[in-house]
């Protein structure tokens, strides 16, 4: 799969909004990211849609238009480099250690 992704520019991960996808967590969005493209995403989808804001790893549905560019190879390259290090198992081992020593 991430053969094929991996020559795109943009995922979409479009939405109903509902109390569900509200508190959803697809996974989807971290293979999209692994691959390099930005993702075009819906309102309200768990904590996904402001990280796309925030770390610059894609738009919100409603504010995507023609004019946004296709990212370039070196965008494409850190993004899929931060993506694997912000879901990767070990960045969350701390959190795993507490709960287990809770």
């Amino acid at each position: 799969m991430a053969d094929h992704l991996i020559v795109g520019d943009y995922g979409l991960l479009i939405r109903e909004n509902s109390v569900t996808n509200q508190v959803a967590s697809p996974v989807k969005f971290a293979e999209y990211l692994a691959c390099g493209l930005k993702v075009i995403i819906s309102e309200d989808l768990g904590d996904y849609t402001k990280l796309s804001s925030q770390k610059n790893w894609g738009y919100v549905y409603t504010d995507f238009n023609d004019t946004f560019k296709k990212p370039d190879l070196s965008v494409k390259q850190k993004i899929s480099e931060e993506a694997i290090n912000f879901f990767s198992k070990k960045n969350y081992l701390p959190q795993y250690e507490q709960l287990l020593l809770s």
